[in-house]
């Protein structure tokens, strides 16, 4: 529930009662203390001590915009980690904005974080273009000693709600406002605060005070009742993965989304002590989190732990809420010699290292939390499913899985559904027997399902095939048997099947254009890979790994990247993902003389990557158009930023791709 201070809406009322004199008063107060210092008591107190502050922090009153936004990667980390503010204030934001589009007065609204980073903004048309010239969009920091004195600046430094009028901002150019925020706090916790903007502002400020108060209120109950709902949830799930568990002799340690100990019981609490006493540390919940990295290391499977000579057994258990993470669960038990051999806390076995942990080390969550999953499922013989953009490393995946499962040691077939002529993909999949059709061999052929007998087929871009043999497929995926082309004896086959695709197949199956009953056969596991620029934090892992495997066969000496070329690369989109990095570190390793690859080198290559599209750099741009309109919500304004164009040029482009943001 807000705390709204008890600042007086009686002088906010008597401050606006005569609206072009009294402003012009305020103007002339502010006008006044910006040039020479003065004080006038017409000011409100709360007000003017803002100003003084501002004055103090150097801000500078002819400010007209905010900039320096924090980076993509930042922001969408910083997303992540208010996504229960976000979740409980999207629906509060979107109706309001909804009900305020067609007023004749400019308004915004905002949602920012506890820190002042604004998460959400919307605005209809009238106050949209005030609010791209002034930089008002998701990921610019919203304080007093960044803006000024505002309304969401104070309410975030005071923890209450006020209103504040166009010449009570402290900067020039946020004059146009009037304000009102409300702080947003939950069992004493600030989680972020609400604010209301509007343009042309009326004389009587009591309505978007009220509209900010009930507004951050509606969001404090929905996060209360979240929380309420995780809470409850967490204890359901810990009590069912301790169910077969003797809790008197063993560890519980129960973490929150931020790796924090919210709970251990006592046999816990006496393992941290002794990890404690082995590292000499004095933050017993440090060592907690390190058994945490240590188990998210083992991507969720049992591991071992010797500490003062004594094994541990430790094991994992994510907590999950409509798929998303509300926790993590270890079990700690001490072992008896003979159970299992085990290591030391700081040390990586290779020996048993699983193939697909190899093949992707990321520093990513969502990916390690794939990785988890591709490694579990690679266990049964079930159908797969991979999602995710082109060159998102589906293939490798898929590979991966293979060499991870029991039909490691027999043969794996890739086929590539949209490679192939409708009348040869059956042929190839299936085989022939002799004569089926012109130009068959004598001998017929036998196809890939069938060469893969007790291995695994990757079927990639499996959305591109035909209707007619996804019949067939179907039926040798239910009947375990495939028929030859040209023949009627059925061959029994023992084959896992592996699809991928970039397309949405729960789309094509409504538009049918992909069979449901196939599509629901080849999506018992279904893994959604991340593209590139969802797990910039490998970006630096992947190219060194990249520029090794490239300069080896060259007999070259590995390109050293500097920190601003990461950085540099990190801005990029990336919509050919990692096929597209690997083609430009190719060409660096060939076309670059020097032995450091600085920032200056970056759009040098990104450029001659787009320039080697030919054709296709058009519909590299305007992918890339998309995907930037689509994370900044439709702000023309940011967009252009992030494309490192005009608004105008940006507005041209529009027009040419047809894009309606």
């Amino acid at each position: 529930m807000c705390r709204v201070v008890r600042y007086a809406l009686d002088p906010i009322v008597n401050f606006q009662r005569e609206l072009g004199g009294i402003k012009l008063k305020l103007q002339s107060s502010w006008e006044r203390f910006v040039l020479y210092g003065e004080k006038d008591n017409s000011v409100r107190k709360e007000v003017f001590e803002s100003w003084n502050r501002c004055k103090q922090l150097g801000v500078p009153y002819e400010l007209e915009s905010v900039s320096f936004p924090i980076d993509q990667h930042e922001f969408s980390k910083r997303k992540q980690s208010n996504r229960i503010l976000l979740n409980a204030a999207l629906p509060v934001i979107k109706d309001l904005s909804n009900k305020l589009s067609g007023s004749r007065y400019g308004y915004i609204l905002v949602l920012a974080d506890s820190e002042g980073y604004l998460l959400e903004t919307m605005a209809n048309k009238k106050a949209q273009k005030f609010a791209d010239r002034q930089g008002i969009y998701p990921g610019v920091k919203w304080t007093e000693d960044h803006v000024g004195t505002t309304a969401l600046s104070m309410a975030l430094r005071n923890h209450s709600a006020i209103a504040v009028s166009t010449y009570e901002n402290y900067c020039k150019g946020f004059q146009i406002w009037g304000g009102a925020a409300c702080p947003i706090i939950v069992d004493r916790e600030i989680f972020g605060v609400f604010d209301i903007c509007r343009t042309e502002s009326k004389s009587d400020m009591r309505e978007i005070n009220s509209i900010s108060v009930a507004s951050a209120q509606a969001i404090t109950e929905r996060i209360r009742y979240y929380k309420s709902k995780i809470r409850q949830e967490i204890i359901d799930q810990t009590f069912e993965y301790s169910s077969n568990t003797n809790l008197e002799s063993t560890g519980v340690i129960l973490f929150d989304t931020n790796s924090q100990v919210i709970h251990k019981n006592k046999v816990a609490l006496n393992f941290v002590n002794l990890l404690k006493e082995d590292n000499e540390r004095d933050n017993p919940n440090l060592k907690s989190f390190s058994i945490l990295n240590h188990v998210q290391k083992c991507h969720g499977e049992t591991g071992e732990i010797i500490l003062q000579d004594k094994p541990y057994f430790i094991e994992s258990k994510e907590l999950t809420l409509s798929g998303s993470n509300i926790g993590t669960l270890v079990f700690i038990k001490e072992q008896q010699e003979s159970e299992k051999k085990y290591f030391h806390l700081n040390e990586s076995p290779i020996e048993n290292q699983s193939q697909i942990d190899i093949k992707f080390q990321t520093q990513n969550t969502h990916f390690l939390k794939t990785i988890n999953i591709a490694k579990r499922v690679a266990k049964s013989s079930a159908c797969i499913l991979l999602q995710g953009e082109t060159g998102s490393g589906k293939d490798f995946l898929a590979r991966a899985i293979h060499e991870e499962s029991a039909r490691r040691n027999k043969p794996f077939f890739a086929i590539n559904c949209a490679a192939f002529p409708r009348e040869l993909i059956s042929a190839e999949l299936f085989g022939y027997d002799a004569g089926a059709f012109t130009g068959a061999k004598q001998q017929g052929n036998r196809g890939i399902i069938e060469s893969a007998n007790g291995g695994t087929v990757f079927l990639d871009e499996i959305a591109d095939m035909p209707l007619d043999l996804q019949v067939v497929l179907l039926r040798t995926l239910e009947e375990k048997q495939i028929i030859r082309v040209g023949s009627s004896k059925p061959i029994p086959v023992d084959v896992r099947f592996i699809a991928a695709t970039h397309k949405d197949l729960k789309s094509l199956v409504k538009e049918k254009a992909f069979r449901d009953d196939l599509y629901y056969r080849l999506s018992t596991f279904t893994i959604n890979i991340p593209s590139l620029r969802e797990r910039l934090e490998d970006l630096h892992g992947l190219i060194k790994m990249m520029v090794t495997s490239s300069c080896k066969p060259i007999e070259r000496k590995p390109i050293t990247f500097t920190p601003a070329a990461i950085e540099g690369f990190k801005k990029y989109l990336w919509p050919g993902n990692l096929r597209e990095l690997r083609s430009i570190i190719e060409r660096i390793t060939y076309l670059h003389d020097e032995d450091i690859f600085d920032a200056e080198h970056v759009e040098q290559f990104l450029e001659m990557d787009r320039a080697r599209l030919g054709i296709q750099g058009e519909e590299t741009e305007e992918k890339q158009i998309r995907l930037v309109l689509n994370q900044v919500k439709g702000n023309r304004a940011e967009a252009a930023r992030k494309l490192n164009i005009s608004r105008s040029a940006l507005y041209r482009k529009l027009e040419k791709y047809k894009i309606d943001s």
